[in-house]
């Protein structure tokens, strides 16, 4: 509780962010906690060093997790990782308050983690497979009949081109409201979208620039489906209470034929009908709903967009977008690569470059 509560000050001065502290007391309480109960520590007293030295084998085996328990087949390395992190700050500050002994500090391993981290684990769509990704959205839209149906359809297509065209990852797009969006004019006719995505997301709060287009495409959309549905409600029951003209507060991925209110669309459902698009290709690749942000950053990229712009852009180091998209630096460079033999009057000569 002392900790936290240090970890709260932090907060109040601005030192961290809350949903750090969401953090730290969620592993603290879920996993830290009941781990030692397991190992029958009750206070501070009976840590010893080798105390914790199981902690990542443990939970590598455990069956549940989480508040609700959720089935699992154990946590992964990473989670661990990052417990094994806090724990490791949290003796320091015991130890820095002088309530233990650094002579009993436990040793805790880290696993190692044989995880790839690369785009492959999302792949973005490369120029050919993402045209013929467009042309399916198109059709799957175009072959609908039903207004309401069609709705939908044309909802997935916005949400496809709002996701590419901003490089956001799912959970931002959720919490965006029209407050949090506009769109600028400039000089040279173009529309620019602003979108602030919240501070309650994963890297915290920053100021996205996208296609100024698509954004609005959203925004109206988003009124055509709060009128069909009232008209829908109206054609069952003239005195039928009707949904509210949109405000600034309303969350700009609403479903305005959700019968439990204007809630977001669920990753599982846009899933379902995006993987439906997908099975109409035969493409090499398994796509993903976060491929759209690695295309986003991929097509970036590929036109030469300066790695700095592009990660302030969407929320990501220089160094990670560097890492994860190694890859792309031969396509990026590929006019200086590949060899080929350039005749002269004299001889054959090994050349670097292209004819």
């Amino acid at each position: 509780a002392q900790f936290l509560e240090h970890k709260k000050e932090l907060v109040d001065i601005g030192n961290i962010k809350p949903r750090s502290l969401n953090t730290y007391e969620q592993r603290l309480y879920q996993r830290v906690i009941p781990f030692a109960r397991l190992k029958n520590i009750q206070n501070i007293g009976d840590i010893k060093k080798d105390s914790f030295e199981d902690y990542g084998i443990h939970y590598r085996k455990v069956t549940q997790k989480g508040k609700w328990k959720t089935a699992t087949s154990g946590l992964s390395v990473s989670t661990i990782n990052s417990d094994v992190s806090t724990l490791n700050e949290f003796f320091s500050w015991m130890v820095k308050k002088e309530l233990l002994d650094p002579r009993k500090v436990p040793d805790i391993p880290k696993l190692p983690d044989r995880k790839v981290y690369s785009e492959e684990a999302n792949p973005a769509f490369m120029p050919d497979d993402w045209e013929l990704f467009k042309d399916a959205l198109k059709d799957y839209v175009a072959q609908s009949s039903d207004e309401i149906q069609r709705w939908h359809r044309q909802w997935l297509l916005n949400w496809v081109f709002f996701q590419y065209h901003g490089g956001f990852r799912c959970h931002e797009t959720r919490k965006v409201t029209i407050g949090d969006i506009s769109v600028r004019k400039m000089s040279d006719g173009s529309l620019k979208g602003i979108v602030e995505v919240s501070p309650n997301t994963k890297t915290g709060k920053r100021t996205t620039i996208m296609n100024g287009h698509w954004l609005n495409s959203f925004k109206y959309h988003l009124n055509k489906g709060i009128k069909l549905r009232n008209e829908e409600l109206k054609s069952k029951d003239p005195d039928a209470i009707l949904l509210p003209k949109v405000s600034k507060d309303t969350l700009l991925m609403s479903n305005p034929f959700n019968k439990n209110g204007m809630k977001p669309i669920t990753d599982e459902s846009i899933r379902g009908k995006f993987n439906l698009v997908l099975s109409t290709l035969d493409l090499d690749r398994k796509y993903t709903l976060h491929s759209l942000r690695s295309t986003h950053i991929t097509h970036a990229l590929l036109k030469k967009m300066r790695i700095r712009v592009i990660a302030d852009n969407v929320g990501n180091s220089e160094a990670e977008i560097e890492r994860t998209y190694y890859r792309l630096n031969n396509l990026l460079n590929i006019e200086e690569l590949g060899f080929h033999r350039k005749k002269s009057s004299q001889d054959d000569t090994l050349m670097l470059g292209d004819n």
